[in-house]
């Protein structure tokens, strides 16, 4: 179970495979153009949040993201392995058009399961928000945060690249966590 703390996240900057539709998982990927762009507009509305630390999954796109939000502040930089994508194997580099395709031929044998995917991710948050002391930001990757989401009991939120969050814990057992769109745009 998740610690009730809150937390800010983020998806990192687009990349050029973003762009073209092509599945990333743990291919290493920088920021393009537009991926940069959207980190220094995110950097801005987190300017306005109170956060201290940066956990960041080590690839570049998610540590290229945190390095612009932080740049000119006093904050850290955590690398976490768990907050890397989903391990795609086989389906990394391939255009999402195929993914059904491929997943009818049984061709995921040798990626990451959703089940493990979702436990390590769990396993990190539970690492970072019953040792950090003050709110963190979590810059991570599209697949952690359905994780994250679904976890919470939203089984259909998505989010477009470089959209900050706010996740607050339920005031009440009964209630759910509240994730707050600070951008004010649409997301996926």
């Amino acid at each position: 179970m998740l610690p009730l703390k809150p937390f800010y996240f983020i998806r990192h900057g687009e990349t050029e495979w973003n762009r073209q539709g092509i599945i990333m998982g743990q291919t290493d990927i920088p920021l393009n153009a537009t991926g940069i762009k959207q980190a220094h507009k995110a950097k801005d509305i987190l300017g306005q949040e109170n956060f201290s630390i940066i956990y960041t999954s080590p690839l570049q796109r998610a540590y290229q993201t945190a390095q612009i939000l932080i740049d000119d502040l006093e904050k850290d930089i955590v690398s976490e392995d768990l907050l890397k994508e989903r391990y795609w194997g086989e389906l990394e580099g391939v255009p999402r058009a195929h993914v059904k395709e491929l997943m009818a031929q049984d061709r995921l044998s040798d990626a990451e399961t959703f089940v493990n995917f979702e436990a390590r991710v769990l396993k990190a948050l539970c690492q970072i928000l019953n040792t950090s002391h003050v709110t963190p930001l979590i810059v991570a990757h599209s697949g952690v945060f359905i994780a994250l989401t679904k976890m919470m009991g939203y089984s259909s939120l998505r989010t477009s690249n470089c959209i900050p969050f706010l996740f607050k814990p339920p005031e009440h057992k009964t209630h759910p966590w509240v994730i707050c769109n600070l951008s004010g745009e649409e997301t996926l």
